[in-house]
């Protein structure tokens, strides 16, 4: 879906926010609903506009956060 075109914008940030957990309370969670939100809204040049004309430099980390299959989850 192209949520600037839809909401009338140029360009736009969207954030997608996900909910579940207002039905029963416990630990399991199939019993409770899940809510979707499209957020969105008008955002200039989030690195201002010089980085539109002049470019950014990035990098890619070589760091992995930690992963449950990383450790065998005994204490």
């Amino acid at each position: 879906m192209n949520w600037s075109a839809l909401n009338k914008l140029d360009s736009c940030y969207v954030k997608p926010i996900v909910l579940r957990g207002y039905g029963e309370v416990g630990v399991n969670p199939l019993n409770s609903p899940i809510d979707v939100y499209m957020a969105c809204w008008s955002w200039g040049a989030y690195l201002g506009p010089e980085a539109l004309s002049k470019g950014v430099e990035v990098g890619v980390s070589s760091w992995t956060p930690h992963r449950p299959e990383h450790s065998s989850g005994h204490v």
